[in-house]
């Protein structure tokens, strides 16, 4: 497959699956989370993927997988040519075939790594779903096959953590509470840290800011919550946000849409 990008779209799993090859201006893309599956699949390039708080770095013909609600991006360490496969489908939790994405704890288990003769397979799979037809049988059989070749990878449990331990700290603390009264100076203190210098060691070790950390955690439950049926102010209210409206505009700047279009598009 030459340079260029090429997408395609089928209605099976609401699939979407993209091939990308060009160099990228930009080093790294936007933590962000979204409510379906994804599957990653790096052809070349020198890759990092950050996946909560773990950063696995990514060979050629690794592929990283991630579930709905798991925040992640992508890294890229040189400006050489980037090329991998992309794909973003829906499925139940509940589905066994499946349970490679689903059966695991967040930010772990996200990383697979597998022998040429796979590596070959799995992407000639992708090179067929992107020049097959929407609608056609063999079309879906070679996306299940796609997954059911993910289950022969060597499965790297996880990455290199956050070294620093209050950091490290800080930032399952914020994990587990995103939906509570807390602030970034509350955090800081229970690292025994200024402000400044938690800021500035939390960003070091995770990517971002504390603060975006925190609002990242909280849309993201706001996501689920919302997807679960509840109103856009009961989501707000149980979510860690003070404030409807600034909610709605850390949601839409987030997101591209207010959470009830979001809501409505469910």
């Amino acid at each position: 497959m030459s340079g260029g990008n090429n997408e395609k779209k089928f209605d099976f799993f609401d699939l979407q699956i993209k091939y990308l090859d060009g160099q990228n201006s930009a080093n790294v893309d936007f933590q962000h989370i979204h409510n379906e599956c994804e599957l990653y699949i790096n052809v070349s390039g020198d890759v990092s993927f950050m996946v909560e708080n773990t950063i696995y770095a990514v060979s050629a013909g690794d592929a990283i997988i991630t579930k709905p609600y798991e925040n992640h991006h992508c890294i890229l360490n040189t400006n050489a040519n980037h090329r991998h496969f992309w794909l973003l489908f829906k499925c139940s939790e509940d589905d066994s075939f499946f349970d490679l994405f689903f059966n695991r704890k967040s930010g772990e288990c996200n990383l697979l790594k597998f022998d040429p003769q796979s590596i070959g397979r799995i992407q000639r799979l992708c090179r067929s779903l992107l020049q097959a037809e929407n609608g056609c049988t063999q079309t879906a059989f070679d996306f299940l096959s796609l997954i059911d070749c993910l289950k022969a990878g060597t499965v790297i449990r996880r990455g290199n953590v956050c070294s620093d331990t209050e950091i490290m700290a800080a930032a399952e603390y914020i994990n587990k509470n995103p939906e509570k009264n807390i602030s970034v100076s509350d955090i800081a203190k229970k690292a025994c840290m200024s402000i400044s210098t938690f800021e500035r060691h939390f960003k070091a070790e995770i990517g971002i800011s504390p603060r975006e950390y925190l609002t990242n955690k909280r849309l993201s439950l706001a996501c689920m919550k919302l997807d679960s049926g509840l109103s856009v102010q009961e989501v707000c209210d149980s979510c860690g946000f003070s404030d409807c409206s600034h909610f709605i505009v850390l949601f839409r700047k987030k997101f591209g849409v207010t959470p009830y279009k979001y809501k409505m598009g469910k």
